[in-house]
């Protein structure tokens, strides 16, 4: 007999919860969805946790009793790979993973096994540090960073990257989350997947855009997002820019400021609320997003739904999210020069003629539902 979908037993594994990023509404969407269902990590902070996914039971490993300054701590981050494919996810009938890293590893831990559930693997991206050199997982300016990449990679990457390419076969649904990493899929696992756009969870409200003169950045400061290439284009310009978010690569960015006595353009936020978001949405002149070869870009999208224009390099999912002349525009070259080039070209000639109507538009086709109607889970 056929379990129903009400009586079936769900799990959904993410990485380590730790921080409130894109992945993390990815899954709160799914458990929304499935409010039975089981979520799994390698570790969290709990606070953190409790308030993404409030009354939910979550799982994690032994590591999680650990303290909290030695879990965040770049250096145990090859250790997620033993920690996921050591979790027991046989007991359940489907289980949802969303992976960006070592997450993937939970199927070769079931290979084994008597029973094995139906399970969905929705790849954000390979794992960057892995399989993408202009991504890493810290600035090569950490020392312990530059010590694994000058005399440990080339010992652990190639049994990282066979691992890696046997748990996505074992998927029963590859799902990559843009055409862009569809095509990295292919590329490195030689493995079929469906284009299946992440979920955002927009709000049914109208648009209020009161623009002032600054442009934002939003989002983790890290490296691999390309913070500094929107700092340097702003300094040039002279132009004002607030950055909310944190990150590894702050301390970094905040000494260029000062290097560049640019303490007036420049404004560090920090963690903002919901509704200073909002707020900063309705008062930027447009949002700036420097990544390079990104996987698909969820605060565009939540930009454009504000009404926000973006300023994007062209390279990644992003040119799947962002409707060129419509809802945005483009520098093709990776430099400070081009990005301010853009912004210029942006002030001169497409601020008036990008809509808040237009952007909203382009926006509304990576709407939660159409997300749940094509999801097979």
């Amino acid at each position: 007999m056929v379990e129903s979908e009400t009586q079936a037993k769900r799990a959904l594994v993410i990485h380590p919860l730790h921080t409130y990023g894109g992945a993390e509404l990815h899954l709160k969407v799914v458990s929304d969805k499935y409010p039975d269902a089981i979520i799994m990590t390698a570790w969290a902070d709990m606070k953190l946790a409790q308030k993404l996914f409030p009354g939910r039971t979550i799982k994690t490993t032994w590591f999680d009793k650990l303290p909290i300054f030695v879990k965040r701590h770049p250096i145990w981050i090859p250790l997620q790979g033993f920690l996921y494919k050591h979790m027991d996810i046989s007991s359940y009938d489907k289980v949802f993973i969303l992976s960006d890293g070592f997450e993937k590893q939970v199927l070769r831990g079931i290979r084994e096994s008597a029973r094995k559930p139906y399970t969905v693997l929705h790849i954000m991206t390979p794992p960057r540090f892995l399989w993408m050199k202009t991504r890493s997982m810290r600035h090569s300016s950490n020392l312990l960073y530059r010590i694994y990449k000058s005399a440990l990679s080339r010992f652990l990457h190639p049994g990282w990257r066979r691992q890696d390419r046997e748990a996505v076969t074992l998927a029963d649904k590859v799902y990559a989350n843009s055409d862009a990493v569809q095509i990295r899929i292919e590329k490195f696992y030689g493995v079929e997947s469906t284009v299946l756009y992440p979920p955002v969870n927009f709000e049914e409200v109208s648009i209020d855009r009161r623009p002032e003169r600054f442009y934002l950045y939003f989002g983790r400061l890290e490296s691999y997002k390309g913070v500094e290439l929107a700092i340097r284009a702003c300094i040039i310009l002279g132009r004002k820019l607030y950055i909310a978010g944190t990150g590894g690569d702050e301390d970094r960015l905040r000494k260029i400021v000062k290097l560049h006595k640019a303490g007036k353009l420049i404004k560090f936020l920090g963690f903002v609320s919901d509704n200073t978001k909002k707020s900063l949405f309705a008062r930027c002149t447009a949002l700036l997003y420097p990544v390079r070869d990104e996987d698909f870009g969820l605060v565009p999208v939540e930009a454009n739904y504000a009404g926000v224009p973006v300023i994007a390099y062209k390279g990644g999912g992003v040119t799947e999210t962002i409707a060129d002349g419509r809802s945005g525009v483009f520098f093709d070259e990776y430099t400070a020069t081009a990005m301010a080039e853009a912004i210029r070209l942006f002030e001169e000639k497409l601020s008036t003629d990008i809509t808040p109507e237009s952007c909203r538009q382009n926006a509304i086709r990576f709407d939660k539902r159409v997300f749940l109607d094509k999801l097979e889970f």
